[in-house]
């Protein structure tokens, strides 16, 4: 017995005076092949042929492909598959046209895992495959295994309490951490709308700081990456506090003075103001004070107030500190009151004038 074509359609088979055709997986519907049997000539009989003709109507399963589709979780996931007829054949992976792996559906109706193609990370891989079974049409198609981002869960990073300003750049918080992607900062303009995500540049390698006092809108968002989605930005505030100067007032001298005819010191101890600040003084000799300051002005003076004239002498004193916005102190940049010193007027010596005695001569 011979057939053509000699496979993909039927095998035949002769046993006896019996040719037994089993199917095979037909691709395409209503195949056909040639049969041919043939009898050696005998004794009696001459050599025969016959010739059949066979078409295969093949039988139809039904494939049903499940896809999975999950959250990122670290962890392998795989596509299912299963037939309607048991005994199925699967081959299947992720090139197109190539069944390298296989499985069979052993039992109608049931999933079986497409095991040996895999995916653990975000994103979608596409699986292909060919269901064949002897007698029944082989079916192709695809399925996939898709794994979405997760959430990431973020910790918050705390602000820093108790800033206050040194002229230095200090560090606003204590960092944050994320479960997935990178955890990023930026100082915003407020508390209500986030900056862009251009702006986003500290990161707990370089966390941010700040200098100058007042309010710093700290926010942080997580950017995500394959396995992880970004977050939604949030915000916290931190506040660098005014640095408080402190003015040590000048006192005068104690004691009498008595004018000398040189220029004489009415201060003892000279004022500060600490750890900014410039001391000016103003002296007058009326109880009349200041109306105003200017540090370029003609009342107001670095040096220490001296007094030479008797009279009394009238002292006020002025902290400047310019910034003050990053400053603060009661005492700074406001008219002082020192009070009052007098020199009093000196005793002079008198010397007697000796009288000469003379003689009478005409002269005066």
């Amino acid at each position: 017995v011979s057939q053509e074509p000699t496979s993909g359609v039927v095998s035949a088979v002769l046993s006896g005076t019996s040719v037994t055709l089993t199917p095979a997986a037909i691709t395409e519907d209503n195949q056909t092949a040639k049969i041919t049997v043939t009898s050696a000539e005998t004794t009696n009989y001459k050599a025969a042929t016959a010739t059949y003709s066979v078409t295969v109507k093949p039988g139809t399963m039904t494939i049903t492909a499940t896809p999975y589709e999950g959250t990122y979780d670290g962890s392998p996931h795989t596509a299912k598959i299963q037939s309607d007829v048991a005994g199925v054949s699967v081959g299947y992976s992720e090139t197109e046209n190539s069944y390298t792996n296989t499985v069979t559906a052993a039992t109608a109706n049931t999933d079986v895992e497409l095991s040996q193609v895999t995916r653990s990370e975000g994103g979608t891989t596409i699986v292909y495959y060919q269901a064949t079974l002897a007698g029944y049409k082989t079916v192709e198609g695809s399925t996939t295994i898709k794994i979405t981002q997760a959430a990431p869960t973020v910790t918050a990073p705390t602000a820093i309490t108790g800033l206050t300003y040194n002229d230095s750049e200090q560090t606003l918080i204590t960092a944050g951490s994320t479960t997935g992607g990178t955890l990023k900062y930026a100082i915003g303009s407020d508390g209500s709308t986030a900056p862009d995500d251009s702006a986003f540049t500290y990161t707990n390698d370089s966390l941010p700081t700040g200098k100058n006092a007042g309010t710093y809108y700290v926010w942080y968002k997580a950017f995500g990456n394959e396995n992880y989605a970004d977050s939604t930005a949030a915000v916290i505030s931190v506040t660098i506090d005014k640095r408080t100067v402190t003015v040590t007032a000048p006192t005068l001298v104690t004691g009498t003075l008595i004018y000398n005819t040189e220029d004489q010191a009415l201060l003892a101890t000279n004022g500060s103001s600490s750890p900014v600040g410039t001391m000016y003084y103003a002296v007058n000799t009326t109880n009349t004070a200041p109306t105003s300051f200017s540090a370029a002005g003609a009342d107001w003076s670095t040096t220490a107030p001296t007094g030479k004239d008797a009279g009394t002498y009238y002292i006020w004193y002025y902290a400047y500190v310019d910034d003050t916005a990053n400053n603060k102190g009661s005492d700074i940049n406001t008219i002082k009151e020192l009070g009052s010193k007098e020199i009093g007027k000196a005793t002079p010596t008198v010397t007697a004038p000796t009288a000469l005695e003379l003689t009478y001569d005409g002269n005066e």
